[in-house]
């Protein structure tokens, strides 16, 4: 139809198994408090070779959308500048 743009969301069924694999390692890495920053890389990875990939960017942002994940930050930034 002229004037309207598909959506188009992609399944993980368009990727290979090893992305699919790494993705469930992120996912399970990511379930422990200090390690989701690791988790995070790995969605990195996957989003340098399939910039599309709507599942990884999605565990990125649930990661970095914790809240004590978030208050660490916060924290840390504080420090750094306390210590300028």
């Amino acid at each position: 139809m002229p004037g309207q743009f598909l959506i188009y969301t992609s399944s993980m069924a368009e990727y290979p198994e090893y992305l699919r694999q790494t993705l469930a390692r992120a996912r399970d890495i990511g379930q422990w408090y200090g390690r989701q920053a690791d988790a995070a890389a790995l969605c990195f990875d996957m989003l340098a070779l399939f910039p599309d990939c709507t599942e990884a960017s999605d565990l990125v942002y649930e990661l970095f959308c914790d809240e004590w994940n978030i208050y660490d930050m916060r924290v840390a930034i504080q420090r750094r500048v306390d210590e300028w």
